[in-house]
């Protein structure tokens, strides 16, 4: 029994990389399970960005006398020494990247990996691995099963630990029968996009060729500008799910993303002017700004078409078929002027309504700095479309208009003879203006706050 490698105490595995590893007991079978965890601190080499998106690997081993194998370990960043005696409580039960449920760390012969990516507040200087599971509530399981043949097998092992001279190996060795004791080796934090200079949208980037709101009689949004939220009996814009956004007068506010429920989400939905034609191009624009008294930005906002649309009371993302989304790598966190986005959408059917939020699932951590709530204000879409804007944590409005452009094609929907009239007018034809514009965006002046 030695510390080192490739044996050691705990069994023989010759290091990932290097000529060295740790070791840490995760959980252990009893009670008051907590007790028996070990965690490992590491210092950065300097403190993470607020807003930089960096990935996170490391390699996990089952130790050989390991008598338990689970599938929980993570890693917590803080901005504070946790080493300290009884200072873990912050970090139980808030895993910044975890095991997956179920992938349970058996192998014994290699190494196994843990990976995802997190996204910082800023100020981390510190990253602690280990079981960051809530007390008590650990998956185990025993990696010789006491029924069948691995009852005579486990009576053995006792029995040779019985008869061991050296007491102190047998009692280390009687511990580790009850614990899952892995080796952990190659732990890294690299950037993937870091800082708020590469990050955040530039007025000038988010959208070169702004269109402009388009003439009232072209927007698709009954309501693009949030000017009759109230009183609320007569606003175009409702609460799509659970939540609860603020529809303000001329303005409006949701957020995309909650720190302590990750797919909770607020949505709106608005219907459209006319049916969309199922062959038809839509410009969609969209003016956002974050709120700056919340804690977080988002790179994803996006909207979905859908007919006959009825209010889900659910908080989690919606499972609806979106037309557009905002591509990820860059946050929306301008807090004192409106960013404009702006993107085309193919009509697939002839959807009647517009619905706004953040459609992507952020489980794993995806985004550039995570949703604040955003304000939103004036949106539309000409031809057929929807703008709006939302907030995580970030204050947004939203645009959007469209230019209905034809598309070729042999689309059997039909729409008041659209599809008939651009096969008339031939693949790649330019039809007229559509008819409509999508939202105008959400907030006015300061969004709506965030979650």
């Amino acid at each position: 029994d030695v510390m080192g490698t490739p044996g050691n105490w705990a069994g023989i595995q010759a290091p990932y990389e290097g000529e060295a590893y740790a070791g840490l007991v995760l959980t252990a079978h009893g009670g008051n399970e907590c007790q028996s965890r070990e965690w490992l601190q590491l210092e950065l080499e300097r403190p993470l960005l607020n807003g930089g998106k960096y990935k996170v690997r490391f390699h996990v081993s089952l130790a050989d006398r390991s008598g338990y194998m689970t599938d929980r370990i993570g890693v917590h960043f803080s901005a504070d020494d946790l080493s300290g005696k009884g200072r873990m409580g912050t970090a139980i039960g808030h895993a910044h990247v975890e095991r997956p449920l179920g992938e349970f760390l058996s192998d014994t012969a290699g190494w196994m990996v843990v990976e995802g990516i997190y996204n910082a507040r800023g100020g981390e200087r510190y990253l602690v691995l280990g079981n960051l599971h809530p007390c008590d509530r650990s998956s185990r399981k025993a990696v010789t099963p006491n029924s069948g043949e691995g009852v005579l097998h486990n009576l053995k092992k006792r029995g040779a630990l019985d008869l061991d001279p050296d007491k102190g190996r047998a009692l280390r060795r009687k511990l580790l029968a009850a614990q899952s004791y892995v080796y952990v080796d190659a732990v890294s934090v690299q950037a993937v996009m870091e800082g708020d200079v590469e990050n955040g949208y530039a007025l000038a980037k988010s959208c070169a060729d702004d269109p402009g709101a388009p003439p009232k009689e072209l927007d698709l949004i009954p309501d693009p500008g949030f000017d009759r939220n109230l009183p609320t009996h007569a606003a175009s814009w409702t609460n799509a799910s659970g939540g609860t956004p603020d529809l303000l007068e001329g303005q409006c506010g949701i957020y995309l993303y909650s720190a302590v429920n990750t797919d909770h989400r607020e949505f709106i939905h608005t219907p459209l002017k006319q049916a969309l034609d199922p062959c038809g191009r839509y410009a969609l624009r969209l003016r956002i700004r974050r709120d700056g008294s919340y804690d977080y930005a988002v790179d994803r906002i996006g909207v979905a078409l859908v007919d006959q649309y009825t209010m889900d009371r659910r908080r989690e993302v919606l499972p609806l078929p979106v037309a557009w989304t905002l591509a990820g790598g860059a946050v929306m966190d301008n807090t004192s002027d409106w960013t404009i986005l702006c993107g085309t959408i193919d009509a697939q059917g002839c959807s009647t309504s517009l619905v706004l939020g953040n459609f992507l699932a952020l489980a794993r951590g995806h985004g550039g700095r995570m949703p604040t709530e955003m304000p939103l204000r004036g949106g539309s879409v000409s031809g057929a479309g929807a703008g709006t804007g939302t907030g995580a944590g970030a204050g947004a409005g939203a645009g959007a208009w469209a230019r209905s452009v034809r598309r070729g094609g042999t689309d059997p929907l039909r729409c008041g003879g659209a599809c008939a009239e651009q096969r008339r007018a031939g693949p790649g034809g330019t039809g007229a203006e559509g008819a409509g514009a999508g939202p105008s965006g959400l907030g006015g002046g300061d969004g709506p706050h965030g979650r």
